[in-house]
């Protein structure tokens, strides 16, 4: 079984510009969300769950930020269910309480559930599409792993930047 393979991406200029816009969303989407689940439990001691972080997400931050409609909204709202994962983490493993995304981490990245990608990928030509703003974007990986991708039913994708790319 196939868990995951890396590729290399090879955006153009107006792509890289899109995508550094792309990882400021969802960390503001996440921090935001972060936010807003720290101060309903502070005030009212409710646990917010993906129901009321997807309408304060609808109602408030699409409205308040319509920078925020440049993005397929599902993209940003996979940052608000790995916020709810990390909390769940933190809970049943003992691992860290989450904290706010800065954006001069090492590294940035931003999840594509399999709904946000397109389903039109011919991966013989070298070219990804992700969604309808990252159309043909040029890919490179191993020989053996490219055989695979063109008949693996891709589930999600990871966009991660670190400050070594660039």
């Amino acid at each position: 079984m196939l868990r995951g393979v890396k590729v290399k991406l090879y955006p153009n200029q107006q792509q890289k510009e899109y995508i550094k816009n792309l990882l400021g969303c969802t960390r503001y989407v996440y921090n935001k969300c972060l936010e807003y689940k720290k101060l309903n439990y502070d005030t009212d001691k409710t646990n917010v769950g993906l129901k009321q972080l997807g309408t304060h997400f609808h109602h408030t931050l699409l409205i308040d930020y319509p920078f925020l409609t440049d993005h397929n909204t599902k993209v940003l709202k996979q940052s608000i269910i790995d916020l709810l994962d990390s909390y769940s983490n933190f809970f049943s493993n003992g691992t860290g309480f989450p904290n706010f995304k800065s954006k001069y981490g090492s590294t940035q990245s931003v999840r594509f559930p399999s709904e946000a990608i397109s389903s039109r990928n011919d991966y013989t030509t070298n070219r990804l599409t992700l969604t309808t703003q990252l159309k043909s974007l040029k890919f490179k990986c191993s020989n053996e792993h490219h055989q695979l991708l063109s008949t693996a039913d891709i589930k999600s994708a990871t966009l991660s930047h670190s400050k070594a790319d660039g």
